[in-house]
Parts: C-alpha cells; sequence; structure tokens
C-alpha cells in the first residue's frame, strides 16, 4: 500500500498565534510579489532575472554567460517556493554534488538575508515559513513542510523523488541526457515548473535540443538569453582581456545565417538539418563552367566542400513565397534572387528567390519495401532515368516496376524497352530523379548524378509575405562555391567574423579534418600565402561536377 505526504493547509496555518499570523501576512505579500522578497533581503536584480521571477510559465530555459547572475535567481526561485507555498518540493540537480551543493549554499545565503529582514523588522522568524528543522549540506527542510534538496546526476540516484513543485537543472548543458529523462516525470503529477539554466556548450545534448526545437503546443519554453554584454558588473578591459586569450571566434560579430533545422541539399543528393553538417561535407553549389563546346562558361550544380560552421542566436523571420513554400531565415540573410548571373539579395516583399529543389519528403514506412526492391531492380536493369525490362519475357517484374513508380508518385512512361521516369517539366524531371535517388538508393547513381547536375537550376518565385517569429538559433556555413541551397533555394554564404581561417586554431583544423580541406582554414601570412597556391591545386584533382561511384 502506498503512502503520500500530507501538507499543511491554509486552516493549519491558520491556528498559529498572532505574531505568527503577521508572518503568515508578509508569506502571502511575498507569494504575490516576488519582486518585493527580493528587494526586502536586499537583493538588486537585473531586468532580466526580474522577468523570470515574475514569470508564471512553468517551463523556463536560460542561456547565459558565467558570471551573468543566473545562480542567483535560481536561488531566489527555489526560496520564494518554499516559504511562499508550503510543502513544495524543490529539487537542485547539477552534473557533480559539488555543483549542486554550490546552488544550495547560494540559496542558504538567501534565507539568512530574509531572516535577517525578519529579526530587522520585529517579525517572528521562528515562524513556519522561515523555520528550518533540518540543515544539512545538501538539503534544508522548513517547518512549514517545504524541503530543498541538491542532487548530483545520478539517474539511479533521483528516481525515488516524486511529485516536485520545482526543479532546477543547473548547468543543464552538461547534465547527462539520461538524467534528463530521469526527472521529467517528476513534474507531471504536481505540474511542477521546470527551470534549465546553463553557458551554453555547443549543439548536443537535451538543452540546445529544447532550446532550438523543444516547444509543444500546449507548453512551449520561455527562453532567456543573457551575453555578456548584458552584464553590467562584467569589467569591459577583462572581457576584453579574455577575449583575447580565447580568441576571437568567441566573441565574434553577427552574421547572417540559417536555423540548424534548415533542410541543406547534401552532394549525395539528399538533405540534411544545417545543424548537422560538418566540416569537410560535400553539398551542392553552384560554379560558372563551359558545357557542349560553347565559348562561354554558365552557372551550372557542382559539388562544394563545407569550410566551417557556426552558431549563435538571432532574430528570425518566416518568409512566405508565391508558391505557398515557407523558409525561415534571419532578416538580413542574402539569396540568390537573379535569374542571371549571381545577384544576392536580403528576402523582401515582392523580390523573387530562385528555387533549386524541394527538399524529398520522408517515406511511408508501407513503401520502403517498395522503394528498396526498386533501388535493387534498377542496380540490375538501370540506367540513368530508365529501367530496362521486356515486358514479353518478364511480364510480372515489368507490371510491378509500373505499380511502384505510381506509388511512389513518380511518373512513369512504359515502353517495349521498360519504364522512363520523369516529369511533364524540366523541374518535374530534376525533382523526380532526386526523389528517386532518395527514396530507392541505388547503388548505380553516376548517370542520374549527371543529368540532375546538368539541369536548369534556377525557378522564381516571389516574397509575399514575412513576418518576424521571435529569436532562435541560427548557424551559418561557409562552402569552397561561395554558395549552397538551404530550404530548396540558392542561398549566399554566411559572413563571419573576418574569414574562415580566423575562427580556427590552424593546428587544430589540420588535426581534426581531412588533410585535402585543411589548406583553407589558414591563419598567418604564411599559411595564407600556401593556402593561395594550394586551393586551386584542391580544386583541380576533384570531380565535384560528378559522383565518384562507377556504373
Amino acid at each position: 500500500m502506498s503512502s503520500r505526504i500530507v501538507r499543511p493547509t491554509r486552516a493549519d496555518l491558520a491556528k498559529y498565534s498572532t505574531p505568527h499570523l503577521a508572518a503568515e501576512q508578509l508569506r502571502r505579500q511575498h507569494r504575490a510579489r516576488p519582486l518585493t522578497l527580493a528587494r526586502d533581503i536586499g537583493l538588486d536584480l537585473a531586468p532580466w532575472q526580474q522577468r523570470v521571477a515574475v514569470s508564471k510559465s512553468r517551463r523556463i530555459l536560460i542561456c547565459t554567460s558565467r558570471q551573468a547572475g543566473k545562480s542567483t535567481i535560481a536561488a531566489m526561485l527555489a526560496l520564494h517556493q518554499a516559504i511562499c507555498f508550503p510543502g513544495s518540493l524543490i529539487i537542485i540537480v547539477s552534473r557533480a554534488q559539488r555543483q549542486s551543493s554550490e546552488l544550495f549554499r547560494k540559496v542558504r545565503d538567501v534565507w539568512e538575508f530574509l531572516l535577517a529582514y525578519a529579526k530587522e523588522r520585529g517579525l517572528p522568524y521562528q515562524s513556519p515559513g522561515l523555520m528550518v528543522d533540518v540543515d544539512n549540506v545538501t538539503s534544508m527542510e522548513f517547518a512549514n513542510g517545504s524541503r530543498i534538496v541538491s542532487l548530483p546526476a545520478n539517474a539511479s540516484a533521483i528516481r525515488s523523488y516524486s511529485s516536485v513543485d520545482l526543479l532546477l537543472e543547473d548547468e543543464a548543458a552538461f547534465v547527462p541526457d539520461q538524467v534528463y529523462r530521469t526527472i521529467r516525470p517528476m513534474l507531471i503529477v504536481s505540474r511542477g515548473r521546470l527551470v534549465l539554466l546553463s553557458t551554453p556548450f555547443g549543439k548536443r545534448g537535451h538543452f540546445w535540443h529544447e532550446w532550438s526545437q523543444g516547444d509543444t503546443a500546449d507548453l512551449p519554453w520561455e527562453r532567456y538569453r543573457i551575453p555578456w554584454q548584458q552584464v553590467k558588473h562584467l569589467p569591459a578591459q577583462d572581457v576584453q582581456s579574455e577575449r583575447r586569450s580565447m580568441g576571437s571566434w568567441w566573441f565574434s560579430q553577427e552574421y547572417e545565417c540559417n536555423p540548424p533545422e534548415a533542410p541543406i541539399w547534401m552532394g549525395d543528393f539528399s538533405f540534411k538539418p544545417l545543424g548537422d553538417v560538418k566540416v569537410g561535407d560535400a553539398v551542392i553549389g553552384w560554379a560558372p563552367r563551359r558545357t557542349d563546346g560553347s565559348p562561354f562558361a554558365k552557372q551550372c550544380l557542382t559539388r562544394s566542400v563545407v569550410l566551417g560552421t557556426r552558431s549563435r542566436e538571432s532574430d528570425l523571420v518566416e518568409v512566405t513565397l508565391e508558391s505557398g513554400r515557407k523558409l525561415r531565415c534571419t532578416p538580413d540573410h542574402k539569396w540568390l534572387s537573379g535569374a542571371q548571373g549571381n545577384h544576392y539579395a536580403h528576402a523582401q516583399v515582392g523580390r523573387s528567390l530562385m528555387r533549386v529543389i524541394d527538399p524529398t519528403s520522408e517515406l511511408a514506412s508501407h513503401l520502403q519495401w517498395d522503394a528498396a526492391w526498386l533501388g535493387g531492380v534498377y542496380d540490375g536493369e538501370g540506367s540513368s532515368n530508365q529501367i530496362a525490362q521486356s515486358p514479353a519475357h518478364n511480364p510480372e517484374v515489368y507490371e510491378r516496376i509500373g505499380v511502384v513508380l505510381q506509388k511512389l508518385g513518380l511518373r512513369g512512361y512504359p515502353n517495349p524497352a521498360g519504364w522512363y521516369f520523369t516529369g511533364f517539366t524540366p523541374a518535374a524531371k530534376k525533382q523526380a530523379l532526386v526523389d528517386f535517388l532518395n527514396w530507392t538508393k541505388p547503388t548505380r547513381s553516376r548517370s542520374i548524378g549527371r543529368m540532375i547536375m546538368g539541369a536548369h537550376f534556377r525557378k522564381p518565385d516571389r516574397v509575399v509575405s514575412i513576418r518576424p517569429i521571435g529569436r532562435g538559433t541560427v548557424t551559418s556555413m561557409q562552402t569552397s562555391t561561395g554558395n549552397y541551397v538551404a530550404w530548396g533555394y540558392a542561398s549566399k554564404n554566411c559572413t563571419f567574423h573576418d574569414e574562415i581561417g580566423a575562427l580556427f586554431s590552424f593546428d587544430d583544423i589540420n588535426a581534426a579534418i581531412r588533410p585535402e580541406v585543411a589548406p583553407f582554414f589558414a591563419t598567418t601570412p604564411e599559411q595564407k600565402q600556401e593556402s593561395l597556391l594550394a586551393v586551386p591545386a584542391f580544386f583541380k584533382t576533384q570531380r565535384t561536377d560528378e559522383p565518384e561511384d562507377e556504373d
């Protein structure tokens, strides 16, 4: 038989004597006005801390620089919950017990400030809202039934807690994801609050996931981002010293970019979220090339090498095109906007962006086996956009090819030699070829790749509306051709602080990525001179316009 904790009611609190009722009146005042509590105990909260203190959101994300004051507001939230809501359970979790105990010490400091305030005002500091029955290095238990417990990030050790009213995860970016998945169920029954506080730690883990894409329709996150420039007590001279010590990339200026979920057209014709693209990956871009013996070069699709990526927080807009398609980017991100040449401009109502391809939609599970079968048939009997099969000798296979093409939504044309899959227009044909590759995944794809690369790739699509959608994580990318395809539209390279090489250690890049890409990351004058010689040689040895597999 399970037992449950019975929390004190208002009737229980009313039994106290008149001096304690005075303390109860103070508790009610602080409960309704959290900022009054902060002022009474002498906390000078920054504007962002004040907004957090009065927030009613059940889900809060706080991403700050070092020494921004996140521990202070966390301690304030914990103590406010404990003294103003009798019987509350507040859990503090951090990567290690030492870190969790540090935040717990901040809670005790705030509590002592409140005791001093009560004594100064002549209030009964022995009241249940302030009196602590149990006090040790990891927990406090108040006479009103509230508890504050600090715990390390140990999934097995924290499972015994339930019905948590406030859960504070300190330095959440460093807490293992397994622990986060363990603590979330503690809040379901109590409908408690979850506050994740952290300094940034790259695009990894649950903190980054919740920040970038963790919203749900019924329970969105309330986000606070506090860079060092908004922290008034950080001396600018010391910060500049840190900049010189750590490298300019740490405090690089803002640059144009796309959200990390933006689909990027990769060199194998698949699509990958921008946040998952790595240095050295091949993506689809475009560059001038002479074709069919013409003396004039025209812009053609080609493979491009990713030279670098960066992430930051920025304002975002949603751009709606005349075709009904939508994309998200920063307001100043530049797109290819001319049917000829390389004219780039930011999205603007009435201006046309150049549509290249639609990202391939995810294939329904009941069609995946058919698609795999068709890919195998293509490996044996296919070339370009044709699958050779005789209706006279193999009528069953011939008929099934047509059926599967129809199931996949690919327009198939039968003839005595087999089946062709194509489209009514050149753009539709190119889309059909890309979708065929991504769905069927044939091993022999070089001939299809040549057809895709040789196709016309610019289709104007006029911008009809632009609306702000708040702030979010965005990622910039630089490629060897100066361009790439995002959201299916032709995009210009993003601008970094100085140049791509200045953002990284040359030695680190040499050690971390493929040797042939490393020359792009020169930082010293000598290395830059070497890069000027290495870059042309690198591209002369690459067949970036064709896949490397053989038919």
